[in-house]
């Protein structure tokens, strides 16, 4: 839970930093469709960078000890019983309520925006302005577009600038900018308690009208379009996402219009989204330190040499030759209760293992050896896993053993068959 709720502080962050960089470069420049695209973008990976994970993983080696009989195979970590919790409230469950609580208002807000809006449009009547499906209302709203809907008054169908007004919300449905405002909206509720988020929502309803804005003026006359705002500018809002023609950021639409694109220091501004990307998954992503223990396996020139002429020539050699080798896999080290496997080795006349079987047919002779017992330290596990899978891993271990044993010169197992048991053991460790 405070995890997720560090995710969420860490995501607000990012959010504050797109913004300040877009107040910073780019709100003041005519470069629409980059605001657009970075505005939109940036809310995204604001989410996205906390989840980002880095692995550091060192190795710490470790001796295994294993013996036969009586012997244990130690394992680096381990595991305590279950113990019973009572469950109480902390400072981060309020707040996690708190938050959730918010979530849900502004969602309630928008959905009933919406339904405010498909109610007048199910009201309405349609006639075709300027080449479009246009929905009339009775009621004297702000005109709006719904997705792919243009909804007027009846009243504004005697402006003079109707031209105009029906133009800029075809604009907005050719465009789209419905699915941005939706998905802005969306993001927002996650953040609703971020001031930067409510800035960045305005920002892409405020780019999307400027773009428009300068859509219009490319066909119309500027000021004959900047006095059908002011016209305009009475009229009650609907839509739950544009506010069509005017709206509180009226004066800075017009301030904005009357602007000259600029194109000095373009590249380099908007170049410096990557340093801050950089810096913000340098610092907001998460770092995960693991430490991994390995069974050491380095060894001196001599000691190979060694292993290499290694002969088995007694009982008490074949006993070290399978300590030495075996490790209990740390895949089954949940294993809660005690597992034995039997394994067949067909040795040769010269003292080499051929052939290994999980079985033999009951006519065979075999030679029984004593039974290996490896125990390990039980990890904290409520996996359930079945026995199956178990004595897989760990009869792949067992056969992986008696391949690479030394040359045996016993002249009671040489050119017999040898079976071998083994014995798989868990223990919760003591503490100290």
């Amino acid at each position: 839970m405070i995890e997720f709720l560090s995710y969420i502080a860490r995501s607000s962050v990012a959010s504050a930093a797109f913004y300040l960089t877009y107040l910073l470069f780019f709100q003041e420049q005519k470069h629409f469709n980059f605001n657009r695209m970075y505005l939109t973008v940036s809310m995204l990976i604001s989410f996205v960078i906390p989840l980002i994970t880095f692995h550091t993983v060192s190795f710490a080696e470790i001796a295994g000890i294993q013996s036969i009989g009586s012997g244990t195979t130690n394992m680096p970590e381990t595991a305590t019983g279950t113990v019973l919790t009572i469950f109480n409230f902390k400072w981060y469950h309020y707040l996690l309520g708190l938050y959730i609580l918010g979530i849900t208002c502004f969602s309630l807000n928008l959905i009933l925006s919406h339904l405010k809006a498909m109610r007048i449009i199910r009201t309405c009547r349609i006639l075709r302005l300027y080449d479009h499906p246009t929905y009339i209302t009775s009621k004297d709203v702000h005109p709006f577009s719904f997705f792919n809907k243009i909804v007027l008054s009846e009243k504004t169908l005697f402006s003079p600038d109707l031209e105009m007004i029906v133009y800029h919300e075809k604009v907005h449905i050719r465009e789209k900018h419905t699915i941005d405002i939706l998905f802005v909206e969306i993001m927002f509720l996650l953040q609703w308690f971020n001031p930067f988020a409510w800035l960045l929502k305005d920002a892409v309803r405020n780019n999307l009208e400027y773009k428009t804005d300068d859509e219009i003026t490319k066909i119309f006359h500027p000021q004959k379009y900047q006095l059908a705002m002011v016209a305009l500018a009475d009229k009650k809002g609907v839509s739950p996402f544009l506010t069509a023609l005017n709206g509180s950021q009226l004066k800075n639409r017009i301030i904005m219009m009357k602007k000259k694109s600029k194109s000095k220091f373009r590249v380099a501004k908007q170049l410096f989204i990557l340093p801050l990307l950089a810096l913000l998954v340098i610092g907001l992503s998460n770092k995960e330190a693991k430490t991994e223990n390995v069974q050491a396996t380095e060894k001196t020139n001599s000691t190979l040499q060694n292993e290499k002429n290694e002969v088995i020539t007694n009982d008490l050699e074949l006993r070290k030759a399978i300590a030495t080798r075996i490790k209990f896999p740390w895949i089954a080290a949940d294993l809660n209760k005690d597992l034995s496997l039997n394994l067949y080795a067909n040795i040769s006349n010269n003292g080499k293992i051929t052939e290994i079987y999980e079985q033999v047919a009951e006519n065979i002779q075999f030679v029984d050896i004593d039974e290996v017992v490896i125990v390990a330290y039980r990890r904290e596990s409520d996996a359930q896993i079945p026995d199956n899978d178990y004595i897989d891993v760990l009869s792949k271990e067992a056969k992986r053993v008696l391949e690479i044993l030394p040359q045996f010169n016993i002249p009671d197992l040489n050119g017999k068959v040898v079976k071998f048991n083994f014995k798989f053991m868990t223990e919760v460790p003591t503490e100290k």
